[in-house]
This record gives structure tokens, sequence and C-alpha cells, in this order.
């Protein structure tokens, strides 16, 4: 009761000296309003304390009183109190506004407030709008720890649980750290049947954003089988993405494409084929995407005859870098070693150049080009080269983690190791030890 009664002498004081400040500045409340555009009779209740003082008002008066932003709002969180409890909407929107500022301290401040208040189904409440309005609008690096909040509070598998799973997915997944991103992942696929298929939040000037949280999460399990080359989890929840995105313009012929990576890279050619013919029709961006996979297909399927029409299709280096070992493969399996050496040529400035090497993707790209190249020059007779690329080959699939590739390299290994020197040996043996050490 106390605390509520040196709450209420803060406040009025507070809003006596912005009273003060206004008849410093302005001589009058008329005066004042006409310049804000605030009605007079508001800022009148306002200042005498009977009526609430929302965020956007208080920005108003601290802008036409000349003060720098921010300046009362640490005389603010009084405000956020009615009747001995924190005011929910006012907490809410004071510390995203705090955090979208930058006043970290205040935000803490008022964040702690809110933790403390008994009813903890409204807390709960509050702190997910709060997160999710931060996330939404960039600030994901504040965001954590509202969701820890939520993760470690909920005691039963609720749809704020599943999207507080969701979030805190993609930020481990954005910190790279791959053991917190496996663990996070297989509680989200636990938890992806609580999210809500829509949802919508209202930010606090009232405009709306529609969510598909189950789309986003079968979209980012996808992405994380897919990075690992895991082609029968990414079918499967491809699948699950296709059922719930029909009519989506986005997530609908993203889960088509995976599922014929999926099938291109398990080897059922004419079902990629089939379904390739569909994704046509989502626009010209998912047209030319067509024709690109149905050359990617017939190059995968041995046809070296396609690959001019390929080289004309491609339109950058990053569609190259994915072309390039399918294309070097279908030369190598054709025997037509002088084509590959001469393509090998033509693009070896991409095997030199970085590949933005933390990105997953990026990793799997290179390790297939540079798994592609040991084989032509193993082919070739040239050992020495094919074992510079066949080490950072397993290099590269052991720091992305993925194991199907690891094993290719393995295969190539074995099947060569009878032609390798030991000079040649000593490049790939440490590479293979730490494979054996993290693959058992």
């Amino acid at each position: 009761m106390d605390q509520e009664y040196q709450r209420c002498l803060n406040r009025g004081k507070f809003k006596q000296t912005l009273h003060n400040e206004v008849r410093l500045k302005y001589l009058s409340i008329s005066r004042f309003s006409r310049h804000t555009g605030i009605n007079e009779r508001t800022l009148g209740l306002i200042f005498k304390d009977k009526q609430a003082l929302s965020l956007d008002k208080l920005d108003i008066i601290t802008e036409a009183l000349s003060f720098p932003p921010c300046h009362f709002y640490k005389d603010y969180i009084n405000e956020c109190f009615i009747n001995g409890h924190v005011h929910y909407g006012r907490a809410s929107e004071f510390i995203v506004h705090c955090h979208l500022l930058n006043k970290e301290d205040l935000a803490e401040e008022m964040k702690a407030y809110l933790m403390e208040d008994t009813s903890k189904r409204q807390v709960n409440q509050t702190i997910m709008e709060i997160a999710e309005q931060l996330f939404l609008i960039g600030k994901v690096d504040v965001t954590e720890p509202y969701y820890d909040y939520i993760i470690q509070g909920e005691e039963t598998l609720s749809e704020k649980l599943a999207i507080a799973v969701l979030r805190k997915y993609t930020i481990v997944r954005l910190r790279k750290n791959v053991e917190q991103t496996r663990q996070y992942l297989y509680k989200l696929i636990d938890m992806v049947g609580n999210l809500p298929v829509c949802g919508e939040l209202i930010f606090h000037d009232n405009h709306k954003v529609n969510l598909k949280y189950q789309c986003q999460a079968y979209f980012l399990i996808v992405k994380y089988f897919n990075s690992r080359e895991d082609w029968e989890q990414v079918y499967y929840y491809a699948s699950k993405l296709s059922t719930i995105s029909v009519g989506d313009p986005y997530y609908h012929p993203s889960s088509m494409i995976y599922k014929i990576s999926s099938l291109r890279e398990r080897g059922h050619l004419n079902e990629a084929l089939i379904l390739n013919q569909k994704i046509s029709i989502f626009g010209s961006t998912y047209e030319r995407l067509s024709v690109g996979n149905q050359r990617l297909i017939e190059v995968e399927n041995g046809n070296q005859d396609v690959i001019p029409d390929v080289l004309k299709w491609i339109e950058n280096d990053d569609e190259m870098k994915l072309f390039l070992p399918i294309m070097l493969e279908c030369f190598v399996k054709n025997e037509n070693y002088k084509d590959a050496l001469h393509m090998y040529q033509s693009y070896k400035h991409l095997f030199d150049e970085p590949f933005h090497s933390v990105i997953l993707l990026h990793q799997r790209r290179k390790s297939r080009l540079f798994l592609s190249a040991a084989e032509l020059f193993f082919k070739l007779g040239n050992q020495e080269e094919a074992c510079i690329y066949l080490a950072e080959a397993i290099e590269l699939s052991l720091d992305s983690k993925n194991l199907s590739r690891f094993q290719k390299c393995m295969l190539l290994f074995s099947m060569n190791i009878h032609m390798i020197r030991q000079a040649e040996l000593n490049l790939i043996q440490a590479s293979i030890k730490r494979g054996e050490i993290q693959y058992g």
C-alpha cells in the first residue's frame, strides 16, 4: 500500500512538472493544445492526474517542450501501474518503445516489475505480445529472454509455448549454435501441432499482422534437413508444408521445390520431372526455375547433351555453383574427361573464391563441388590435385555435419586408396580421423 501511495505521489509530481514546463514555454494549455493537436480538456485532466497519460501523447508533449526523446521515460514508469498492479497494455507498449530506442535499462526495470505481478496467465500473455512485436520489427537480439520466460514458465503444451519454441529455434539458428539448433529443432518438431495455423498480432498503433506459424515452422524444419541433405526428411516435411499451405503464394511453391530436390537427390527423376511441371503456374520466377530444374534433372540423369543449354540458362555465379558439380559429375559418368577438364579450367575461379563458408547451404555446395573435382582428378591420374580437393570436401562436410556428403567422400577415398601415395595420404588422414570421431 505504501508503495502504491508513493507511486501516486510521484505520478502527480511528474504531471505537475509537465504542466509547469507547458506554462513556462507556452503560457497556457490552450496554446499548447493548438501546437500539439492534443485536446485542451484532455491535457487539463492529464496534468491534474485525473486521466492516464498514453506513451504516444508523452512523446508529442516531450517534443513540443523541446526535450530529447525519452527524457521523461523514467518518470513514466509510474504511469504503468494501476491500483497496485501493473497495467499490462501500458507496460507492454513502454517496454517495446524502450527497446526500440535502446533504453535497455528502462526496459529491464519495467520487465522486472511485470514479471513480479501475481497474475501469471496475464503476465505470460503480455510477455508473449512484447516478444512477438519486437521479433517482427527486427529486434530479434533482445527477444530471447522473453521467449525463455515463456518456455520455462508454461506448465502445459500451449500455443504460447509452441510459438516461443519456434522463435527460440530461429534465434539459435541465426546464432549458428549447431548443438542448440539441433536441440530446439526436435522440440519444434514435437510441438508443431500446437502452433496455430494462422494467427494475428495487433501492434500498439493498431495495425495488424497475419502470421502463418505452422507454415513458418515446417519451412524452417525443411530447410534444416535440406542443409544436411537428409532427403527423406526433406520430402516428409515438405509434404506436410504443402498440405497446409495450399493457396499461399510463397510457402506452397517452396514446398514443391523442396520435394523436387528430394526426389532428384534420391534418384526418383521421373517423379521429380512430373512435379516440376506444376510449379510454373506460380509466376515468372517459378516458370524460370521449372526450366532450370528440368535441365538439372536431365544432367543428373547423365544427359550431357543438354549442358550447352544449361550454360545459356545460368545467369550468375550462384547458379553456376549449383550446376557446376552436377555437370562435372555428368561428364565423368560419361567418361568424357576432356570436356570435364575444360569445364573445370573455365570455371576454376569458382573453386578458388570464398563461398561464405559460415552458411551451411554454401558449405554443402562447395563440398559437392570439391568432391566432383576430386573424382575428376582421380580419373585423370592426378592424385595430388585429387587429394587436395578430397581433403577440402571432407572438412566442409564435417563443418556442416553433412553425414551423406562425408560418406560419399569416404567411398571415393576407399575406391582410390591403392593409387594414393603416402605424401597425399597425409593430407586427408587427419580429416578422416576427425570424421571417425564425429560420426563413429
